[in-house]
């Protein structure tokens, strides 16, 4: 009976655990990083072109854009926990100066209720 028990225990606490492994590997993924997270290329819907002129940029929320900043190419996926506005240079550091572009998130309409 205990050979028994060990053979069906063993599988089962396997069991029982591997969602708590799952989630915990979620929790570290992206949205660890409020604005988002780099891209693949081949996901990304549209390019801006972000020159000393600009002053705003206006993207959806999850939405994948090719940033093309100072002759660097960078790919984003606007997958923001809120729709807030927040400061290219947060995700750009060096290649804007701070306050320059401001990236407004709006409401992903398959996001909503």
């Amino acid at each position: 009976m205990n050979h028994f028990v060990k053979r069906l225990a063993i599988p089962m606490f396997a069991v029982l655990l591997g969602p708590l492994a799952v989630s915990a590997r979620a929790a570290s993924g992206p949205r660890d990083q409020p604005f988002g997270a780099p891209a693949q290329a081949a996901y990304a819907t549209r390019t801006l072109v972000i020159s000393p002129e600009t002053r705003h940029v206006s993207v959806e929320q999850g939405e994948t854009v090719r940033l093309e900043v100072a002759g660097q190419v960078l790919l984003w996926q606007f997958d923001t926990l809120t729709t807030n506005s927040f400061d290219l240079a947060a995700i750009v550091p060096g290649l804007v100066q701070p306050g320059q572009v401001w990236v407004h998130v709006s409401e992903n309409p398959i996001y909503r209720n």
